[in-house]
């Protein structure tokens, strides 16, 4: 704890709330939030003023600054999509020099067109996704640590597949003003799952 002036002061906490989704029958948890909450007198009381996170997507490291709240936002759109099946907010998010590491047939086109069928193909039962840390790599660059689940039933022939607990470190780049999803999103149930 900092004692500032002004009846202000400044608390490192660590944090973890836990879930159970009585729909879905998953358990999860939001992973453990670092933060400088900071505090302000007022009367006799102390209220929170800054930097609480209380949501799904809030900051979850120490020292986050408006790049992390715009790579959450983006990550917010990117689930929205993929929940609407839009493919025209889904393009605008990912970068059209989009590849993976691992596989070379992944690129924009490939992504999109994957994504389209999918929505032809499946209904979607089960998606969670959690970022747990981003890295910035310079002013245009974001490392994002995350981890996911998707679960989708195949409308022919009506049978689940799931993709397990998936952890991925994509990267997104800022093109134009707009983040983007640059390298490494494992977007096929053939892509590796724990890519670290």
């Amino acid at each position: 704890m900092e004692l500032m002036p002004a009846g202000k002061a400044r608390i490192r906490i660590a944090a973890e709330a836990f879930w159970s989704n009585f729909f879905s029958g998953t358990d999860g948890s939001t992973g453990v939030y670092y933060t400088d909450v900071y505090w302000q007198r007022e009367g006799t009381f102390w209220k929170i003023v800054r930097n609480m996170p209380y949501k799904a997507g809030d900051p979850r490291q120490l020292g986050a600054d408006a790049r992390w709240g715009e790579i959450a936002a983006a990550h917010v759109r990117l689930q929205a999509a993929l929940g609407s099946e839009n493919l025209d907010v889904l393009r605008d998010l990912v970068s059209e020099n989009f590849g993976n590491d691992w596989d070379i047939h992944s690129t924009f086109s490939d992504l999109i067109e994957t994504a389209q069928a999918r929505f032809n193909a499946c209904d979607v039962k089960i998606a969670t996704y959690a970022i747990e840390s981003t890295e910035f790599n310079g002013q245009d660059l974001a490392t994002v640590h995350c981890s996911a689940q998707v679960r989708v039933i195949r409308i022919v022939p009506g049978v689940d597949v799931d993709s397990g607990p998936i952890s991925a470190v994509i990267t997104w780049r800022r093109e134009n003003g707009t983040w983007k999803l640059f390298r490494n999103l494992p977007y096929r149930f053939s892509h590796p799952t724990n890519i670290r």
